[in-house]
């Protein structure tokens, strides 16, 4: 099929916090996907039995998030950093 280009408009709003040895940042993100390309199955099943797949545009898909980040200097020579993200 004929694809077109992925568009995005993301938005994010975030905080950063530290003291001496330790530091967190906590990050809310949105983003709209416009003609995002998705994989779709087709129905067809090729002689190995793998579904076969085809790339197309969906109409439109929003996602929302947060990102936390948490780092720690125990010492000069270490730093420990750790993050995570729920979609």
């Amino acid at each position: 099929p004929d694809l077109v280009p992925e568009r995005i408009t993301t938005f994010d709003l975030g905080v950063k916090l530290g003291a001496d040895d330790l530091s967190g940042e906590l990050i809310g993100f949105r983003s709209r996907f416009e003609d995002k390309i998705s994989s779709v199955l087709t129905g067809a099943v090729l002689p190995n039995g793998r579904l076969v797949t085809q790339s197309r545009n969906i109409t439109e898909q929003v996602l929302y998030g947060v990102e936390a980040g948490l780092e720690w200097l125990p010492d000069d020579r270490w730093r420990t950093y750790a993050s995570a993200t729920w979609t």
